[in-house]
């Protein structure tokens, strides 16, 4: 008999009868209940904290991924056997992290036995589940049932990708007409900004490699600059280099809550204030950037990201291509808009030659070197999704695709330096060419000499 009914049962959830009636009987009444009681804007963070190292890790990063001016309300949940001041969490910051300015007037901390809890989850059209393994199962089912957006921002968690996810929760709560505003405003500024660059034929692009040591050999005074990431740190190279952008896009070095993207931070309000140029970045970030840096405004650019590979002018397909590297996301879109030839220096990949005390080899004046590993402490899945995700080769490969379509439009791509990038390391300057046509050839004999190369 009861095997009968069981199987009655199976048949009729089958043909969707039984799973018909949950969903418009149970689940439909429930959502629509949901909804009226909803605060836009209100974040709960699940399951419940046991411990207070647990809960200062999650509250010192929501201060900085959920600030009180962003229109948001976060709920923190405690077990029942944790009692904390949010004065006494807000002075418990982890040595890795740099607590920002805010003071979190926007967060509670609410126990789990408490009514309140309940009262609270139903409010919270965000459910951001800070530990996969111990969410309730049927909670976290309960929770997209009624429509809630569950989030996963576990940092130990490999899958999660919580430096990502955090950091684009307040475009969750961007209209699209405001999108579409700020992205106007972006292309605006870049379109007018592009118009005063006409005249320059060349562009030179700056990473953060050893061959930068060398840059004050060079005159770049005919040309686009575009610098990245870290190199707002050396002062004196700004000052030589003029730049007309600075791009940046790493979730974790420069819009994380490390205290080496704190320390990026600060030396990029500097450079902005201290220079002319513009800070390019994804647009995904715009809405976290915009509130803790609202002064900045006319300053920036920022730029939408395709999953798609796109060869087209930035004035013509106001798009980057999310790939591996700031060099092919935003640096070389930029240089191939604005000049007929690239011209590249400090973008050396990994070498062999030197110390990478990181994933690349970097600079030592335009490194945080005492700093990387609070990046890792802060994410530590990033450096082993990286890895895993075949990241480096992934970036070869889109540099010489990114070259190869320039090359087809009549743009002539020149390495002033050895590079471990294969891409780059085939379109090496030739001295002889140097000393013929430009007249800057010094800056390759100098690299020859720094690096061994019998070109």
């Amino acid at each position: 008999m009861n095997s009968a009914v069981t199987g009655f049962l199976r048949s009729l959830w089958q043909q969707r009868l039984i799973r018909g009636f949950v969903r418009y009987l149970v689940l439909w009444p429930l959502r629509y209940l949901a909804r009226l009681v909803e605060k836009k804007g209100a974040f709960i963070y699940l399951p419940p904290f046991d411990t207070l190292d647990e809960l200062a890790d999650q509250y010192h990063r929501a201060l900085w991924y959920l600030p009180e001016d962003g229109g948001c309300s976060v709920s923190m949940v405690v077990g029942g056997g944790l009692n904390v001041s949010l004065d006494a969490l807000h002075t418990t910051a982890p040595d890795c992290m740099q607590s920002p300015p805010s003071s979190g007037k926007n967060i509670r901390i609410v126990s789990a036995r408490s009514l309140a809890s309940a009262g609270l989850f139903f409010a919270s059209p965000f459910v951001l589940v800070w530990h996969v393994r111990r969410m309730n199962y049927l909670l976290r089912v309960l929770g997209r049932a009624l429509g809630k957006k569950v989030i996963e921002i576990d940092p130990q968690h490999p899958d999660c990708y919580e430096y990502y996810h955090y950091l684009v929760l307040l475009t969750h709560l961007q209209s699209t007409q405001e999108r579409e505003q700020r992205r106007a405003e972006s292309r605006a500024r870049f379109e007018e900004l592009a118009e005063k660059l006409g005249a320059y034929s060349r562009a030179y692009v700056f990473g953060t490699g050893p061959s930068l040591q060398s840059a004050h050999n060079f005159d770049f005074s005919d040309g686009v600059r575009i610098v990245c990431n870290s190199i707002v740190k050396n002062k004196e190279l700004l000052a030589h280099t003029r730049p007309h952008f600075i791009v940046a896009a790493d979730t974790v070095s420069h819009f994380g809550v490390s205290r080496y993207a704190a320390a990026f931070r600060r030396d990029l309000v500097d450079a902005l204030d201290d220079t002319e140029a513009y800070f390019v970045f994804p647009e995904q970030f715009e809405p976290l950037w915009r509130l803790h840096y609202p002064h900045l405004r006319s300053r920036c650019i920022a730029i939408p990201l395709s999953l798609e590979f796109t060869r087209l002018s930035l004035l013509d397909d106001f798009r980057g291509t999310g790939t591996e590297s700031v060099l092919t996301i935003f640096m070389l879109p930029l240089a191939t808009t604005l000049a007929k030839k690239v011209l590249f220096l400090g973008c050396d990949g990994r070498l062999t030659q030197v110390n990478q005390e990181d994933f690349w080899a970097h600079e030592a004046s335009v490194q945080y070197l005492d700093l990387v590993e609070t990046g890792h402490q802060c994410h530590p899945t990033f450096a082993y999704n990286r890895e895993r995700k075949g990241t480096y080769s992934r970036y070869n490969e889109f540099v010489e695709m990114a070259i190869l379509a320039g090359e087809e439009d009549d743009i002539e791509y020149v390495c002033l330096s050895p590079s471990g990038t294969p891409a780059l390391r085939s379109r090496q300057g030739n001295a002889e060419s140097w000393r013929k046509n430009d007249r800057k050839w010094v800056i390759h004999s100098l690299h020859c000499r720094a690096f061994g190369c019998n070109r």
